[in-house]
This record gives C-alpha cells, sequence and structure tokens, in this order.
C-alpha cells in the first residue's frame, strides 16, 4: 500500500517527511510520551520482526501504535485491537501442525 500510495504521490511522501523533521522539536499542547520518533520506529521494527518469526500476530497493532508519529495516549486505541488477536494464535483450523502431530481441531 506505501509503495502504491509513493508511486502515486510521492510528494506527499517527501512532504509529510519535512513535515516530521520540521516539527521535531515543537511542544505539543497535550502530554506526549517522550520518546524520540526514530527510536520508536526501531522498537516498532523489531517487535514486528520479532512478531514475524514467532507467528504473534498481536504484536502488529503494538508496533504501529508505537511507531504514530505523535504519541499521544489515543495511540492506545490502535493497540487495543492487539487483544482479540492475543489469545492463543491462529485459529486450530489454520495451524501449521509438524509431522508426527495431529490436529484436534479440523476447523470448518
Amino acid at each position: 500500500m506505501a509503495a502504491l500510495s509513493f508511486a502515486y504521490r510521492p510528494a506527499d511522501w517527501t512532504d509529510w517527511i519535512d513535515f516530521l523533521i520540521a516539527n521535531r522539536d515543537h511542544q505539543f499542547p497535550l502530554w506526549t510520551i517522550p520518546v524520540p520518533l526514530a527510536v520508536r520506529l526501531v522498537m516498532s521494527a523489531a517487535l514486528l520482526w520479532w512478531g514475524g518469526r514467532t507467528d504473534r500476530a498481536w504484536v502488529v497493532p503494538i508496533a504501529v501504535g508505537w511507531a504514530i508519529p505523535v504519541p499521544y495516549w489515543t495511540m492506545l486505541a490502535v493497540m487495543v485491537f492487539a487483544l482479540p488477536l492475543a489469545g492463543g494464535g491462529r485459529p486450530a483450523h489454520t495451524r501449521i501442525l509438524t509431522p508426527g502431530t495431529h490436529e484436534t481441531d479440523p476447523g470448518p
């Protein structure tokens, strides 16, 4: 999606990045989390990598919420979407089985 939007309107992407850089020291009227965006982006990327390697889909909304450029407490609204995903990974009917294991719930 990002690649398509960049191909369609590359100037918007450069404008957005310029805006973030120009406003990195801006004092926001509400309390924000005092962790720089660059640090949060690296943390989010690491979280996504770990979640992908260990089949934990619930980390995606956490990483997205943490990577929001201005982290007001409203980022928790994005992170709450991790709750339904945290109940054990994949549904039983989509689990990848290793040799010698048996599926107890064949699913729909």
